[in-house]
């Protein structure tokens, strides 16, 4: 498709699905002036891996070439960590172990309406957007809403094992005391994901090929197209605490733009498959519904049929792909490299403890 169609913001499912509470009513209400701390990175780092100072000049935003990720900065304040702190306390229930990642906490954008406002912080979203000179919103699957990560101390496996994500854009956030941990360093590739992969498989990765975080302290997130980046974050050797990062999933509003989310993901880390599905149907439903309204409100006349018809075409197969995947007559499955097996593996539903 020629131009950039952007879609407005998805709205929040009508209905919480079963075994979820909704809402707790002892929450504060999210207030971005209370618990935002928003001190901008010192730099973004490219898709072509070198440092672009932050913000970006005039010139920096024509020839930029998609961001890989940024400097680590403060993004929380103390108030909100605290809150944020106290929810997954309280939903510690909910955590799961796997395969791949040792534990996690997922379902907090069906439980919590501070997680579901955090989310949609359309501060943040601009915020980050700035940072990866694109259009973002909260990403449509509220499964996805700070989607937790727990790393116990004295584990031997990673606390995430390499990887590259099945939603466009993340921020990573730590919420747990860092001050004196030995281990649980998110540390990214700076490669592409094929070539990462490749230097995995090979034995071959060194050094010099890794970017560390290098969180200053607990209120500290990176942010970064974790599509694109395979990372991992590293056995929790000491602490105070257990490692406790949230992550915040973000999409980009441009529909033309290849989807990278992966319904398989979903399916087989344990969210109730139900859910799942009808998240990634209105995922989809939110990307084809964009170009078609496209087509009703822009569409003139004196235009070239071959303009309508490649969004036409760009819809049909959009919704043609998603119903195979749903049908599971298809399959998008993502591998990741099992550090222990050194080799690449896929999750699957059966591999959940």
């Amino acid at each position: 498709m020629p131009e950039s169609i952007i879609a407005s913001p998805i709205s929040f499912p009508a209905e919480i699905p079963a075994g979820y509470c909704g809402k707790d009513e002892t929450e504060p209400v999210y207030d971005p002036t209370i618990h935002l701390q928003i001190t901008p990175p010192e730099y973004v780092i490219g898709l072509d891996y070198k440092k672009y100072k932050f913000p970006f000049s005039e010139e920096d935003k024509r020839t930029f070439p998609g961001m890989s990720v940024s400097a680590p900065f403060r993004v929380v304040s103390d108030e909100g960590l605290r809150v944020l702190r106290s929810i997954y306390q309280k939903n510690k229930p909910l955590i799961i172990r796997g395969e791949r990642q040792s534990a996690r906490l997922r379902g907090l954008g069906y439980t919590s309406q501070f997680i579901r406002d955090f989310n949609n912080c359309r501060l943040l979203a601009k915020f980050f957007g700035h940072m990866a000179n694109d259009t973002l919103a909260a990403h449509t699957m509220p499964m996805n809403y700070s989607h937790t990560n727990i790393g116990d101390i004295g584990e031997h496996a990673p606390v995430d094992q390499w990887h590259a994500d099945s939603v466009e854009y993340v921020m990573v956030l730590i919420i747990s005391d860092i001050q004196d941990m030995v281990g649980g360093e998110l540390e990214v590739i700076m490669h592409s994901s094929q070539k990462a992969f490749q230097l995995l498989v090979e034995d071959k990765l060194t050094k010099d090929d890794i970017l560390v975080a290098n969180y200053k302290s607990a209120g500290y997130c990176m942010f970064m197209q974790g599509s694109k980046m395979v990372h991992h974050v590293s056995p929790v050797i000491s602490a105070r605490e257990p490692r406790i990062s949230m992550v915040n999933s973000y999409v980009s509003c441009d529909v033309t733009r290849p989807d990278t989310t992966r319904l398989a993901t979903f399916m087989n880390c344990g969210d109730p498959r139900e859910v799942s599905r009808l998240d990634f149907a209105r995922h989809k439903a939110w990307r084809t519904k964009a170009i078609l309204d496209n087509v009703l409100e822009t569409t003139k006349f004196s235009d070239p049929p071959d303009v309508t018809l490649e969004k036409m075409r760009a819809a049909r197969d959009e919704l043609i792909n998603a119903c195979n995947l749903l049908e599971e007559k298809t399959t998008d499955s993502l591998p990741y490299f099992n550090e222990k097996a050194k080799s690449m593996v896929v999750e699957s539903k059966d591999g959940m403890m």
